[in-house]
């Protein structure tokens, strides 16, 4: 579906179907509303700008409408979840990047390098821990993914001799 809908025109069956398709994955709200990908790209840049000049809420509230429009974008996520974080909104932040390793290619480990941030920003070492050794894991031998490799398998490290160091002291 391409063209633009009028939902006002439409019957409470099409409108019923077309709920459904959303919900199925078989459509978006981004084509059920007849955004193009350039207009998508153009408001996506708006929501970067916000985060790049550190208007966080700004942001968060243009990337979650870009996630709301088309769920099937890793980068609306990822930038939701690091507008989210730099707020210090951590639980609303893992959230995101979750959805971002979920709608990502497979084994990109940068959501999980940021979601182990924010489990840093919590305070639960554990599941941080957790989480920079899935980005090592998923990160390894691929040059496309070495800073993200490296900084995750530093901070994984870390948390290892902090936690060796609990254990012994």
């Amino acid at each position: 579906m391409t063209e633009m809908v009028d939902l006002k025109e439409l019957s409470e069956e099409q409108f019923h179907q077309i709920a459904i398709d959303v919900i199925n994955g078989e459509t978006t709200l981004q084509e059920v509303k007849g955004f193009s990908q350039e207009q998508m790209e153009a408001i996506y840049s708006v929501a970067y700008n916000f985060y790049q000049v550190g208007k966080y809420q700004d942001a968060t509230q243009v990337f979650s409408w870009l996630g709301l429009f088309n769920p099937f974008v890793p980068k609306y996520w990822m930038g939701l979840g690091a507008s989210l974080q730099m707020a210090k909104e951590f639980e609303r932040a893992l959230h995101a990047y979750a959805v971002a390793a979920l709608t990502s290619e497979p084994e990109d480990p940068t959501p999980h390098l940021h979601a182990g941030e924010c489990y840093l920003g919590t305070g639960n070492l554990e599941e941080a821990l957790k989480a920079f050794q899935m980005a090592v894991d998923f990160g390894r031998d691929k040059e496309k993914y070495k800073k993200v490799y490296d900084k995750a398998n530093a901070l994984s490290q870390i948390l290892k001799e902090k936690k060796e160091g609990d254990n012994h002291g």
